[in-house]
C-alpha cells in the first residue's frame, strides 16, 4: 500500500501514533471476528448509561446539570490524562468549542470593566460553564463512538429511543385524560428541551436502521436486550415519538422536525428493501390511527397553531418584544456584545421583563457579537457540510439522520435557546465519527478507518501496561 504524505496527515489527525499504518492481520485487533475484549465493553456500558441519565436534566437557575454529567464528567477527566501519556484523537470539532468558549471569556472580561450596571459574574460564570460542559458530551460521545461505531451508535439509539418512546406514550395519556391544557416535561423541567429530546430519538431511530444492517452485514453479535427492539423501531416508535411531539404543543420543535425531515433529504423516496417497505407501511397505518385518535380529542397543540397563525396571544407579543431588546442590545454592542449570559439582565432593565429572549441567534449576537456568532455559525455550517454524502460514504443514513436533527434544532433554535443543548453537542459528536471516517476511508482502502484508529480504550492485555 501506497505510504504519500497527505495520508500519514490523515492517518495522524485520526490519532494513529507516527502516522503509522494500522495492522490488518493482527487477530487482537478490533475489527477482527473475535470475542469483544474487557477494554471495549466499558465504552458500550458507559454509552447507555449516558442515554438513559441524559433527560433527566434539572435547571438550578445560574446553571443547569443532567444526570448524565456524573458519567460525562469523570469519562472525560480519564481521557484528558490518558492524553498526557498516549496520542489520543480529538473531535474535529474542538477548534470552534474553544474559539467560542475564549471569545465568552474575552465579552465577559471586556464587560465586566466596564460601568454596565446589568453585568452579573455568577451568570458570566455560569453560562460559561453551561457552554464548556455541553462541549465535553461532544468530545465524550466521539470518544466512546469511534472503537465500534455501528454497533455503539445501535446501543446509543436502542436505549435511549425505548426511554423516549415510554415518556411520549405517557404524554399523550396524560394530555388527553387529565387536562388538554396540560403540556408534558417528561424528565425535563421545560417543555422545549423535552421536545427537543422527542426530536433527536426521532432520528436517531431513523439512522439505527442502518447501524443496524452493518452489523448484520458484519455478522457481529448482539445481545438479546438489543435484538428485540431492531422491527419496532420504525413500525411503533417512530410513529410514537412524532406524536409525543405534538402532544408538547412545542411550536418551534414541530417546526423544526418538519424542516430537519425535508431538507435533509429524509422524504426523497429511495428503492428500499421488501422488509423496511413493510415496515414503512405499516408504521404510517399505525402513525395514522393513532394520530386521528390524538387530533379527535381536540389537544392543546391546534389551539396554539390557530393562535399563532392569526398572529396574536400573549405568548407572540411577549417574544417579539424580546427579540426587539435583544437587537439593540446587539446594535449597542457590536462587537463583543453585552457579555456572555448578561442579556436576560440587560433585557430586564430594558423592558422589565426578566426572561430568555428564546432565539438562539439573537442571543448570540447580543452577548458575544458578531465575532461570537460568526463563530458559531462557524461550527453550525462545518457540521452540516460534513454530514453531506461526499463526506460520510460509509454511513450515508447516519448522517442524513444527524443531519436532519441539525436542522431541526437550529429550525427550534428561531424559536428558543438551543447553545447549550446537549442533543445538539452529542450529535456533533457523532457526525465528529463520520467526518473522521470519511477523511481517513481513502488511506485504507476496504479496512474501517475508525476501527483502525488507536482505541482510547485498552484491549485485552493492555489493561497492565
Amino acid at each position: 500500500m501506497s505510504d504519500q504524505p497527505w495520508q500519514r496527515e490523515a492517518r495522524e489527525e485520526r490519532g494513529w501514533p507516527g502516522g503509522q499504518l494500522a495492522p490488518r492481520a493482527d487477530p487482537s485487533w478490533p475489527d477482527a471476528p473475535a470475542r469483544p475484549a474487557v477494554g471495549r465493553a466499558w465504552p458500550l456500558l458507559l454509552i447507555t448509561l449516558i442515554a438513559v441519565l441524559y433527560p433527566f436534566e434539572y435547571d438550578t437557575g445560574l446553571t443547569n446539570y443532567s444526570l448524565g454529567d456524573a458519567v460525562v464528567g469523570p469519562v472525560a477527566v480519564f481521557v484528558v490524562l490518558q492524553s498526557l501519556v498516549r496520542l489520543v484523537g480529538w473531535p474535529r470539532y474542538t477548534v470552534q468549542l474553544l474559539a467560542l468558549v475564549v471569545v465568552a471569556i474575552a465579552s465577559s472580561l471586556v464587560n465586566a470593566f466596564s460601568p454596565a450596571i446589568y453585568f452579573s459574574a455568577p451568570s458570566a460564570l455560569g453560562e460559561t460553564a453551561k457552554l464548556f460542559s455541553a462541549g465535553l458530551w461532544m468530545c465524550v460521545m466521539f470518544w466512546l463512538l469511534s472503537d465500534d461505531f455501528s454497533r455503539g451508535f445501535y446501543q446509543l439509539a436502542c436505549a435511549s429511543a425505548l426511554l423516549a418512546t415510554g415518556f411520549a406514550a405517557s404524554s399523550l395519556w396524560v394530555t388527553v385524560r387529565e387536562t388538554s391544557d396540560y403540556r408534558p416535561t417528561g424528565p425535563f423541567d421545560n417543555t422545549n428541551l423535552y421536545a427537543s429530546y422527542l426530536c433527536l430519538n426521532v432520528f436517531l431511530v431513523l439512522g439505527a436502521r442502518e447501524a443496524l444492517e452493518d452489523l448484520r452485514r458484519t455478522r457481529r453479535r448482539l445481545p438479546a436486550l438489543l435484538r428485540w427492539p431492531g422491527p419496532l423501531l420504525g413500525p411503533v416508535m417512530l410513529p410514537l415519538l412524532l406524536l409525543g411531539i405534538l402532544a408538547t404543543a412545542s411550536r418551534g420543535a414541530l417546526v423544526g422536525c418538519v424542516a430537519g425531515f425535508v431538507l435533509s433529504g429524509s422524504l426523497r423516496l429511495r428503492r428500499i428493501s421488501r422488509p423496511r417497505l413493510a415496515a414503512l407501511v405499516g408504521g404510517l397505518v399505525f402513525l395514522g390511527m393513532t394520530g386521528t385518535w390524538y387530533v379527535r380529542q381536540d389537544p392543546l397543540v391546534l389551539r396554539r397553531l390557530e393562535s399563532t397563525a392569526e398572529g396574536s396571544g400573549p405568548n407572540i407579543e411577549n417574544r417579539l418584544e424580546l427579540w426587539h431588546a435583544g437587537r439593540e442590545a446587539f446594535a449597542t454592542h457590536p462587537i463583543l456584545g453585552v457579555g456572555y449570559g448578561q442579556l436576560r439582565n440587560y433585557v430586564e432593565l430594558a423592558t422589565g421583563n426578566n426572561k430568555p429572549v428564546h432565539q438562539t441567534f439573537i442571543s448570540m449576537g447580543a452577548e458575544l457579537g458578531a465575532v461570537g456568532l460568526l463563530v458559531f455559525l462557524w461550527l453550525l455550517f462545518t457540521v452540516v457540510r460534513d454530514t453531506m454524502p461526499a463526506q460520510s460514504p460509509r454511513y450515508p443514513e447516519v448522517a442524513r439522520a444527524c443531519r436532519g436533527f441539525v436542522i431541526a434544532i437550529v429550525t427550534q433554535g428561531l424559536f428558543t435557546n438551543v447553545q447549550h443543548s446537549r442533543a445538539l453537542w452529542m450529535i456533533v459528536g457523532v457526525i465528529a465519527v463520520l467526518a473522521a471516517e470519511g477523511r481517513a476511508s481513502p488511506v485504507l482502502g476496504e479496512t474501517p478507518a475508525i476501527l483502525a484508529r488507536g482505541p482510547v480504550w485498552p484491549r485485552r492485555g493492555e489493561l497492565g501496561s
